[in-house]
């Protein structure tokens, strides 16, 4: 069976919503594994994420919608089957195939949901089937982008597992 890129942001996308349900009021402030945003901050630059790559691959999200009507609208536009054909110039990356902009809106919500787990304290393993195209989709950017996009990698050992060698490539250490 083929994991489509659809599947994969299906995935990605279950497992933010099952961290982001646990958000209470209190948490917003809490700090997370990104320097610069607390949980609230974290989880407007998640979404606007798919917001914006959504838009680029034609998904009608409203600007600053929150996480229930953004996945509920970018899960169902899914559904076309034409919706990851092409490319389209991406402010940042230049001309870029639509299925890239996938696998960057899927990776960005994987690495945010371990983000999301750490900050809440609770069980920050992802799924299985998101890790080793999340790291691809990390490692395909030119390096002087990853140094942008992201804090510097983290050594890992031959025995780490690929979650932890996926979120070392963007990064984050456990």
């Amino acid at each position: 069976m083929t994991t489509t890129h659809q599947d994969l942001w299906r995935s990605a996308a279950a497992a933010f919503d099952q961290r982001h349900a646990l958000i209470t009021e209190a948490d917003n402030t809490r700090a997370t594994p990104c320097d610069d945003f607390d949980i609230a901050a974290l989880v407007r630059h998640a979404v606007d994420t798919q917001i914006s790559i959504g838009a680029l691959l034609g998904v009608d999200t409203a600007e600053g919608a929150s996480w229930e009507p953004t996945r509920a609208v970018f899960g169902e536009a899914l559904s076309n089957e034409d919706l990851l054909e092409g490319d389209v110039e991406h402010p940042g990356l230049g001309l870029t195939s639509k299925r890239r902009l996938m696998e960057i809106a899927t990776h960005d919500m994987v690495i945010h949901t371990w983000d999301l787990s750490r900050a809440l304290g609770v069980d920050d393993t992802l799924p299985a089937a998101n890790i080793q195209p999340a790291l691809d989709s990390v490692m395909a950017f030119p390096e002087a982008v990853r140094e942008a996009l992201f804090a510097g990698p983290v050594s890992t050992g031959d025995d780490d597992d690929p979650q932890t060698r996926m979120l070392a490539a963007a990064g984050r250490s456990r």
